[in-house]
């Protein structure tokens, strides 16, 4: 009977053991076949606030140490966050925070942007080397509340108590030991049990989140061994990798599980880890190392996070139905031409070309196509230095520094008007230009703010100064009379429309010269106002815009 007993109890455990690792094997095939069925699909995923704070985690630890950045103002203008969602094909949360700060971080050398595509390139040409890589990232996978950069940007004030921990975890084994001299030592051993679960419990209670992130890092530093374990033909990327891996090799075995609905072997073994602190010591253990590391750290960090971005800028690409690769150049200053030029996020979108080698101003009617047009170069300018990839057919341009004033609102908060947050906005502009590298900057409707006559004077003069400055300025308004005083200093295209049966079609397409129809009287009388209304309205401004000035009304 006690035999049959036995063999009931190692039959359900081996049962269990079995079902453990078909499921897990079952787990790993279907993160395989996710990698092969996501690669250049499409991607647009709605990140909340607490989510956004996370991926952007990495940029924000090391944006006071960069040169130029694509600041907040140009990225919540041209919705960057929904453009990094539509690149997004990461596999883990390291890669889709490099990926972030990528898109934020342009570069100026010709080298480092060729380094890159050379990657981006064997990723697109090399399926299984591609899906071996991504695997080893998807296994590491996304916590977004780990924000491992923390860890090697911030000072390292670690105390080392791992001595103290290893003597207090050995405490209830040597008392069990003198048991069987003295049986008083059972007390000893009970005590211990006590105090040791109590450590445990407060130490875990005080670092939880701490552990979290460091759970994460032992993945990460698991993850990196197994793609650095890879036969890959970018071996010479991966030498201080190697270099910084083997400094972290203490570590690579660690890691903390977090009990839910555990088997009873599991709460056994969870018991042991309290009774004899072997979680406490392994915490201090990696601690000390990643105390002693950041900078090996840092490199894993960014080596991960680079693979793994590279590999979604491929699948982006691939995804795309027309990009091509950017032509840059330090040679010309304030030049840019593209053809068929297309915005990222539009569906069927219509595409532009045009050849800019002075500033701009682009005028038409409401909602034919000014400010998209704006935001398609911007974007496309930011794409150019940071994936190499661009959404047209031909993209030239000199190296840029990207600035635009768009999408402005009232500062409620700071008790500032519309204009007051514009003016600030066309400032910091201003004050971004110097000799060393070109601006690039898009204004959309100019200090509409304020009265016509301080708009228009105030207007001119703040784009002349910018377009006689190292800055290329593309710049949408309705004031035609800034096509006029400005035509010296820009350039005029404009958008325009047809009305056909009483309804407004736009082609959306850009055409030189300065816009000479006008849609808004128009559909006063589309939308029902008397005739007499709409002629009175027109003659009064075919009349202004022959002689300049208005006509009174008797």
């Amino acid at each position: 009977m006690p035999d049959s007993r036995i063999f009931i109890l190692v039959s359900i455990v081996v049962g269990v053991f079995i079902v453990n690792i078909w499921n897990h094997r079952k787990k790993l095939r279907k993160l395989r076949e996710e990698i092969t069925r996501g690669w250049g699909k499409q991607k647009k995923v709605k990140y909340s606030e607490d989510e956004l704070e996370s991926i952007s985690s990495y940029f924000r630890n090391t944006k006071e140490s960069k040169g130029f950045y694509i600041d907040d103002i140009t990225w919540n203008d041209l919705n960057m966050n929904e453009v990094f969602s539509r690149i997004n094909n990461t596999q883990s949360s390291v890669g889709e925070e490099f990926l972030y700060n990528k898109l934020r971080e342009p570069l100026f050398e010709e080298d480092q942007l060729r380094n890159m595509d050379g990657i981006i390139k064997y990723f697109e040409e090399k399926a299984k080397e591609r899906e071996d890589v991504a695997f080893n990232l998807a296994k590491l996978g996304k916590d977004r509340g780990a924000c491992a950069s923390d860890f090697f940007n911030q000072k390292w004030t670690h105390a080392n108590k791992s001595i103290y921990y290893r003597v207090l975890g050995l405490i209830p084994l040597i008392s069990i030991g003198l048991s069987f001299v003295n049986p008083l030592a059972i007390l000893v051993f009970f005590a211990s049990i006590a105090a040791n679960t109590l450590i445990h419990v407060l130490r875990f209670k005080e670092t939880e989140f701490q552990m979290r992130r460091l759970n994460y890092i032992v993945s990460m530093i698991q993850c990196a061994n197994g793609i650095l374990k890879l036969d890959l033909g970018l071996k010479n990327y991966f030498n201080p990798a190697r270099e910084a891996l083997s400094n972290l090799k203490s570590i690579k075995k660690s890691g903390f599980s977090f009990p839910q609905g555990m088997i009873e072997m599991d709460i056994f073994m969870e018991y042991t880890k309290m009774f004899f602190l072997t979680d406490v010591i392994k915490l201090e253990k990696i601690n000390n190392t990643i105390g002693k590391n950041q900078q090996s750290l840092k490199i894993l960090y960014e080596f991960l996070g680079y693979i793994d971005s590279l590999i979604s800028v491929a699948s982006y690409r691939k995804s795309l139905n027309c990009y091509t690769k950017p032509v840059l150049n330090h040679k010309q200053s304030k030049q840019l031409a593209f053809k068929e030029i297309y915005h990222p996020l539009i569906t069927n979108p219509v595409s532009n070309s045009c050849d800019i080698h002075k500033s701009i101003l682009v005028t038409g009617s409401n909602a034919s196509g000014k400010s998209t047009f704006l935001k398609t170069i911007a974007i496309n300018s930011i794409l150019a230095q940071t994936i190499y990839t661009c959404l047209a057919r031909e993209y030239e341009s000199s190296y840029f520094k990207t600035y635009t004033s768009m999408a402005l609102k009232d500062d409620l908060m700071g008790n500032e008007s519309y204009y007051i947050v514009e003016i600030k906005s066309l400032k910091r502009i201003i004050e971004s230009i110097d000799n060393s590298i070109s601006s690039l900057c898009f204004i959309d409707e100019i200090l509409r703010g304020t009265n016509t006559v301080e708009r228009i004077s105030a207007s001119s003069e703040v784009l002349d100064s910018i377009a006689k400055s190292n800055c290329l300025c593309v710049s949408a308004t309705h004031d035609v009379e800034l096509t006029r005083i400005l035509r010296n200093v820009f350039e005029n295209y404009h958008f325009q429309e047809e009305i056909i049966e009483d309804e407004i079609i736009f082609d959306y397409k850009l055409y030189p010269g300065r816009a000479e129809t006008r849609n808004a009287i128009k559909l006063l009388s589309i939308m029902g106002y008397s005739s007499e209304i709409v002629s009175k309205a027109e003659n009064r401004a075919k009349s202004f815009l022959d002689r300049g000035v208005w006509n009174e009304i008797s």
